[in-house]
């Protein structure tokens, strides 16, 4: 998997349309999904972001591109998540009307329900009040139901009262939420964690003692515990959301800055597609 994203990544870089092609059908389906959690966007609307983001990607030779995390799929992931959501708030910012409702008007509000949780529970609430099943939960963090309902009890015990809401109401995709999501990301220090740190402690390449400082950070810190939930969240997403088809996806590269498009009638698959099958 590293040395085939590495590949997509260098290929998109230098323009190869057969790239670009591999790099919305693998990544499409994981922007769409999130976008689909976090914004009441039609599934039009969400196409048209997406293309969006495609094109800033593209343009100058890749420039934006060229800039992300390339090390890591994972670490890349994130920061495309960032860019997505980010492009989602700014165009829902101009569009009141698809605000889809209020929600907590305060970041102290979120605070408040995350109050003294041990991390696993933060997760789970977090995750909660972003408008995820529990099932969805369950799979995502890899734990079982029963766990999953410990973390949920202590959200139904905090809610009404911090939140200002119904707990069998309110727990659906909001705004509010990618303003506090824009507000964390601002508030990154560089006593944060970063994604790097996270991503080894998760495959277990950290030490007790370096392990359990970065950990309790997270707990107290808004900005690292958001970007601990993402990181399960793509790749979650990354493993359950279908590849999408080369139709549709030929459909995202018309017009994309710097990219030929794909000839059309061409009976041998571009290399790139062929690798990923």
């Amino acid at each position: 998997m590293a040395l085939t994203f590495h590949k997509l990544l260098a290929g998109c870089q230098a323009g190869e349309s057969s790239a670009w092609m591999a790099f919305v059908r693998e990544y499409g389906p994981l922007a769409r999904a999130i976008l689909g959690v976090y914004t009441p966007l039609a599934a039009a609307d969400c196409d048209q972001l997406w293309r969006d983001c495609l094109r800033d990607l593209a343009d100058g030779g890749a420039a934006r591109l060229k800039s992300m995390p390339s090390a890591a799929e994972r670490e890349f992931l994130l920061e495309l998540r960032v860019m997505v959501l980010t492009q989602a708030a700014i165009r829902l910012k101009s569009e009141p009307s698809l605000s889809g409702g209020a929600g907590p008007s305060t970041e102290a509000a979120v605070r408040d329900v995350l109050k003294d949780l041990p991390l696993l529970h933060q997760v789970i609430v977090f995750l909660k009040l972003a408008g995820y099943t529990d099932a969805s939960i369950e799979q995502m963090l890899r734990i079982t139901p029963a766990e999953a309902r410990r973390g949920l009890e202590r959200l139904e015990a905090r809610y009404p009262a911090a939140l200002g809401g119904d707990k069998n109401v309110c727990l659906w995709p909001r705004t509010w939420l990618l303003d506090l999501l824009l507000s964390a990301w601002a508030a990154a220090t560089s006593a944060c964690v970063t994604p790097r740190q996270m991503i080894r402690i998760l495959d277990g390449q950290t030490n007790w003692y370096d392990k359990e400082p970065m950990e309790r950070h997270v707990a107290g810190c808004l900005t690292c515990l958001e970007r601990w939930a993402a990181l399960r969240e793509v790749v979650y997403w990354r493993r359950v959301a279908s590849r999408l088809p080369e139709g549709d996806a030929a459909r995202f590269l018309n017009g994309l800055p710097g990219v030929a498009s794909l000839a059309k009638g061409n009976r041998r698959r571009p290399w790139m597609a062929r690798l990923l099958g």
